[in-house]
């Protein structure tokens, strides 16, 4: 188990902050955020993890006043753990049911797990969601995807189901922004979150937008309000710091997006932002490497969109 989770710092914290803090426990593989104040790392080995955990935890970081809580990260750990090749290999063939449990670190059952978007990511952590959603089932499994996203997994299908009939569209206490609750793909991808307007099967081509270029300390709110100017916004997730998608519910939206708001300035910001239209995941890819094997230059000539 090589991965660590960490929370607790403060929320203008980089990643050169964590590395700087982090990397006295051993060389690290991988950094992630997960939210504004959770990370996940990845060391070259389980024994700087293990490390990590019994020297840092409870420490503070340079020029900050909390502590931070360090432990091992379950479903990293469980995934590698059993196997890596098993929990990607074979979760695709036949052992699909029994690999993602394992991969999952809470055993996570098929078709129990809702994606939750839209809260406002200011005041909301891990508890208040807890709170809200244990309301329709027991909840084995929670974490961030995103400031403003999370997936939520319960012990049965039939909570999720109740989550998404009763809680979608509703306001949590104190917020006034409603979330929206869509059952979640058995990966837990933000696909399968899509909009109702989207097509089945999370295919989002047309609806998406990619913005860059904004200041790193944008939330939500503020890439919200600037690009819903051109169209009612279905589902808003980052990327990284300056990086995010917006999808809207209808396809003249985007294109508006990306012919009116390109190379824009947000308020109070004075970097311009650069607006793309945004293709699913996946989409051309696939084709793009199988041809580059036999072509060479397969990405070129595949089918369009090796370019991008």
């Amino acid at each position: 188990m090589s991965a660590i989770f960490v929370s607790g710092f403060d929320f203008a914290t980089d990643e050169a902050a964590l590395q700087k803090h982090f990397r006295s426990a051993g060389q690290i593989k991988d950094l992630y955020f997960q939210s504004n104040r959770g990370a996940v790392i990845t060391f070259k080995n389980a024994q700087a993890a293990a490390k990590a955990v019994e020297e840092l935890d409870g420490t503070t970081m340079q020029g900050q006043s909390r502590y931070v809580a360090v432990k091992l990260d379950e479903r990293s750990g469980e995934a590698s753990g059993n196997g890596g090749a098993a929990g990607k290999g074979k979760s695709k063939g036949k052992s699909k049911g029994k690999s993602k449990g394992k991969s999952e670190g809470k055993g996570t059952v098929e078709g129990a797990s809702i994606y939750v978007s839209g809260f406002d990511s200011r005041v909301t952590d891990e508890s208040t969601l807890q709170n809200y959603f244990s309301s329709v089932g027991k909840i084995s499994h929670l974490h961030f995807q995103s400031k403003g996203s999370a997936v939520i997994s319960f012990t049965t299908p039939a909570a999720a189901g109740r989550a998404v009939a009763q809680l979608h569209e509703t306001y949590m206490e104190g917020q006034s922004r409603y979330v929206s609750v869509r059952a979640d793909s058995a990966l837990g991808t933000r696909a399968a979150a899509s909009n109702d307007s989207a097509p089945r099967g999370g295919d989002t081509s047309g609806l998406a937008v990619y913005i860059s270029g904004f200041d790193w300390d944008t939330d939500e709110e503020a890439v919200s309000k600037h690009f819903r100017t051109v169209g009612k916004i279905a589902d808003l997730y980052f990327q990284s710091k300056g990086s995010a998608v917006v999808t809207y519910m209808n396809k003249d939206a985007a294109k508006r997006a990306v012919s009116e708001l390109h190379e824009t300035t947000m308020k109070g910001q004075s970097r311009y932002v650069a607006v793309k239209a945004n293709e699913p995941q996946g989409k051309g890819k696939a084709s793009g490497k199988g041809k580059s094997k036999g072509k060479g230059d397969g990405k070129g000539k595949g089918k369009g969109k090796g370019k991008r």
